[in-house]
């Protein structure tokens, strides 16, 4: 067994020293978009900070959370196009808990009603009446 071998996620100084640059161009690139703002500036942050870049990157890189939140627009949007009467929306209280008052605003400046009474356990209801 010679030289020196990498295993798992950490990689060679300068790979770390490449990967931080580019990341940092991206980041410069977005600067000021609440999208990448709201999606990666958090790994971002990690990956900057850290000695083992390549633990966060992968982080950085996946595009789950952005698949994820086009699925919930698009299935809102069929909803929205597709209602008769009347569009009734559940949405989770604790998914929605640091940013619930504008949640609530955002809602109710397109006319729809928001229930906070939570009658329902821990569910914020959203109406839309078409009528």
């Amino acid at each position: 067994t010679g030289g020196s071998r990498h295993t798992g996620l950490a990689a060679p100084p300068h790979r770390n020293i490449h990967v931080k640059k580019c990341v940092q161009e991206i980041d410069a690139q977005f600067a000021g978009n609440r999208y990448y703002e709201y999606c990666y500036q958090a790994n971002y942050r990690k990956i900057v900070k850290s000695e083992r870049t390549f633990k966060y990157i992968s982080e950085y890189a996946n595009i789950n959370k952005i698949k994820k939140i086009l699925l919930a627009y698009k299935l809102f949007y069929v909803g929205c196009s597709r209602v008769k009467k009347e569009l009734t929306v559940f949405v989770s209280a604790d998914k929605v808990k640091s940013y619930k008052q504008q949640f609530i605003d955002t809602f109710s400046k397109m006319e729809f009603q928001v229930d906070i009474s939570h009658i329902l356990g821990n569910l914020i209801t959203v109406i839309f009446d078409y009528q």
